[in-house]
């Protein structure tokens, strides 16, 4: 049930603080707060979405790829035409497009931007595990390597 369906105010009674019917009084300072924690999870959760959309549109462009490879008897508009992978690919795309603009509502893209390299490991893993491509030494410490840059941006 949505929080201020759950809150009444009563500022006569109580000088402005609210009344949370399953948690007690909250002041305006702990609802602030509550505030400032749920925009930082949302926040999270939109870059974790964004970095999943991005990384599975990847695999799918990937599939696509393939899919091209084993219709070469198509003409090339036929190929797109036909891929089922190509258009969730797409979408997918489209998707973390939306997202992406909704994080940079809030967050610097210095920071942001950055941070969507975690989907170059997803992928990296991803390949790996679905398509068999192999991951050489100088994969893993490139890999390693954005870990340990991402780290470094993210810090406060």
């Amino acid at each position: 049930m949505p929080y201020f369906l759950l809150t009444m105010k009563l500022p006569a009674l109580t000088h402005g603080v609210s009344i949370c019917f399953f948690g007690g009084a909250k002041s305006p300072e702990a609802e602030k707060e509550a505030f400032i924690r749920r925009a930082y999870a949302r926040g999270i959760l939109r870059r974790g979405i964004n970095i999943v959309l991005m990384t599975v549109g990847q695999l799918f462009f990937k599939q696509a790829a393939i899919f091209l490879n084993q219709h070469g008897d198509l003409n090339f508009v036929s190929r797109y035409l036909f891929n089922p992978w190509f258009y969730a690919a797409i979408s997918f795309f489209a998707v973390g497009t939306l997202t992406w603009t909704q994080i940079l509502t809030s967050m610097k893209i210095s920071v942001a931007y950055p941070l969507l390299s975690v989907s170059y490991i997803l992928t990296a893993l991803g390949a790996y595990w679905l398509f068999g491509e192999k991951l050489s030494l100088l994969n893993m410490s490139g890999i390693l390597f954005i870990m340990i840059g991402v780290s470094l941006v993210s810090a406060k």
